[in-house]
């Protein structure tokens, strides 16, 4: 488990596929809260801020922000494939964008995939 906590951020990174900022996969489990950005990230492919797969899990919570994320195809904030996404706790999903045609700015939530939003989640201004 990795664990990013407490005025943290992820930035300006730039993946040449996809998860552009960050990407768990394979049964991997992230925790993220309290006063994390994850910002200002490029994907090439997909995922520009976060790329969840693989019966993998990602628990976001106590303010963290996702924004200004990109991706060129699907998921410019979140993408979720067969794995768990939970946000609770006046998380932000802000900004983010997909370029392609047919591209979704927060989320792109693919099969078997299990997503749970609650407390105060703000999802806007995506596109």
């Amino acid at each position: 488990q990795v664990l990013l906590e407490g005025n943290a951020s992820v930035r300006y990174n730039r993946a040449g596929t996809d998860g552009g900022g960050l990407e768990v996969t394979t049964g991997g489990d992230l925790v993220a809260r309290g006063n994390i950005l994850i910002g200002d990230n490029i994907a090439t492919f997909d995922a520009g801020g976060i790329k969840v797969t693989l019966d993998s899990s990602i628990v976001l919570s106590e303010g963290v922000e996702v924004s200004r994320n990109s991706a060129r195809f699907y998921g410019g904030g979140i993408l979720v494939k067969g794995a768990t996404l939970t946000a609770s706790a006046s998380v932000r999903i802000t900004g983010n964008s997909a370029r392609s045609a047919g591209g979704v700015g927060a989320f792109v939530f693919l099969k078997e995939s299990r997503v749970t939003l609650s407390g105060g989640v703000v999802v806007s201004g995506n596109t």
